[in-house]
C-alpha cells in the first residue's frame, strides 16, 4: 500500500511537472530542466528483491478476481489473466501485476511481473510457487517481444506516450476490461 501511495505521488509530480513543462511563461532552461528530471525517471534503478518482497501483491486463491488479457497474437496456445488487486504503479515508469497464463492443455503458470513503460521492457520479478511466491530465477529487464501478453498490455492499455497510462490503478484497470478500446496494436492493425 505504501509503495502504491508512494508511486502515485511520483507519478502525479511527473504529470504535473510534464504539465508545468508546457506553459508558456517557463524559460527555455526551465523547461529543459524538467525534461531532464522525466528522462531520468525513464532510468530510474528498480528495488531490488530484498524490498520489493515486501510489497508482493497477496498470492492469488480461489477469491482472486481476474481479468482477461486479450491477445493480438491468435497463434498462442495460451489465455492470459491479470489479477486485478495486484495492479500497481511504481517510481521509474513501471506498472507491476500478477499474470496467470492457461494453456489450451489446462497447464497454469503464475507469475508477477513487471513493465517499464518508458523503454519497452519487462521482467519477472518473482513465480508462483506451491502456494506462495518465489523470486524468479530470471529478474532482469527483456525487451517486450512483438505479439506477447506484455506488448498487449505495454500498447496504450498500461503504458501510453511513453509513461504509465494513468496515475491510478482504478483506471489502469478499466483500459485492462476494455483493452479493444486502448491497445494501439489492435487500434493500428484495424485502422
Amino acid at each position: 500500500m505504501v509503495a502504491r501511495q508512494w508511486g502515485r505521488m511520483v507519478v502525479g509530480g511527473m504529470v504535473l511537472a510534464g504539465l508545468a513543462a508546457c506553459g508558456s511563461t517557463k524559460s527555455e532552461e526551465e523547461r529543459l530542466y524538467l525534461f531532464e528530471q522525466l528522462e531520468q525517471e525513464r532510468f530510474r534503478e528498480d528495488v531490488g528483491w530484498d524490498t520489493l518482497r515486501q510489497y508482493l501483491p497477496a498470492f492469488p486463491s480461489a477469491k482472486t478476481s481476474w481479468i482477461e488479457v486479450g491477445t493480438v497474437n491468435t497463434q498462442t496456445p495460451f489465455r492470459h489473466f491479470i489479477d486485478a488487486g495486484s495492479v500497481a504503479i511504481a517510481p521509474g515508469q513501471i506498472v507491476r501485476y500478477t499474470l496467470k497464463s492457461e494453456s489450451d492443455r489446462g497447464a497454469v503458470n503464475i507469475s508477477y511481473e513487471s513493465i517499464r513503460c518508458g523503454v519497452a521492457v519487462w521482467k519477472t520479478v518473482a513465480i508462483g510457487g506451491t502456494d506462495a511466491w518465489e523470486q524468479a530465477r530470471n529478474d532482469e529487464w527483456r525487451s517486450i517481444e512483438r505479439g506477447g501478453v506484455q506488448d498487449t498490455l505495454r500498447r496504450g492499455v498500461m503504458c501510453s506516450g511513453g509513461g504509465v497510462a494513468s496515475t491510478k490503478e482504478s483506471q489502469l484497470l478499466y483500459r485492462l476490461k476494455n483493452w479493444e478500446n486502448y491497445n494501439l496494436q489492435t487500434a493500428n492493425e484495424n485502422g
